[in-house]
């Protein structure tokens, strides 16, 4: 009979130590606030309009990366002499062999955060091309012998002689029929490119007289 009683009084001693040691573990568990979830820092955006060349997204890099160490108080990897370093000289682009990245640098909006580097960015831009690229029809191209990189360099030319969308089908014609004649190209967008001449400046005589492209 007494140990029977030793045993219950234990029993409701061990009883009242944990109730009590739970007890006070939740006073401290309310005491001591759980730390909020640290929210990722808000990406940057960059956008590169259709009809950029590769100097002009380097440019518009330089620009947004300046707004962002303004607004931000963070200096972005990406640079603009980072970009030009990694678009520079010719590259290999899966499926059009060794090239200049001119072309294939496809213009979007994308994001970024202050550790993306600008060969980062250009990855990204390269396999936006690739996925947009998949889903042209190039029989027709063809047909008239010509490779994957002259429709490449045929659609940068369009682009740029076209002032609106439905011109540009219009151009794409005139350029292949006079390819097809082997006459000269004579539209201003060759002209700009080769003399790095923007949209909003004038061409020279002298430039619409060269051979250059």
């Amino acid at each position: 009979m007494v140990m029977r009683r030793r045993l219950v009084a234990l029993g409701i001693l061990l009883a009242a130590l944990i109730g009590l040691g739970f007890a006070v573990a939740g006073v401290r568990d309310r005491g001591h606030k759980q730390p909020k979830p640290v929210a990722a820092p808000k990406p940057f955006r960059i956008v590169f309009p259709e009809g950029f060349t590769r100097l002009q997204m380097a440019d518009r890099v330089k620009s947004v990366a300046e707004i962002a160490a303004h607004e931000r108080g963070r200096t972005p990897r990406l640079s603009e002499r980072g970009y030009r370093a990694a678009t520079a000289g010719r590259r290999l682009v899966p499926g059009f062999g060794r090239h200049p990245l001119e072309g294939f640098l496809f213009p979007a909006t994308y994001q970024f955060t202050a550790r993306t580097t600008s060969a980062q960015l250009v990855r990204a831009q390269l396999k936006a091309f690739r996925r947009s690229w998949a889903r042209i029809d190039l029989a027709y191209a063809r047909s008239k012998n010509l490779t994957r990189y002259d429709v490449l360099t045929i659609a940068s030319m369009v682009e740029k002689e076209a002032v609106a969308p439905e011109e540009r089908p219009k151009i794409a014609r005139v350029i292949y029929n006079r390819l097809h004649h082997r006459m000269p190209l004579q539209i201003d967008a060759t002209t700009r490119y080769g003399f790095h001449v923007p949209g909003t400046k004038s061409l020279l005589q002298s430039q619409l007289n060269s051979d250059n492209p």
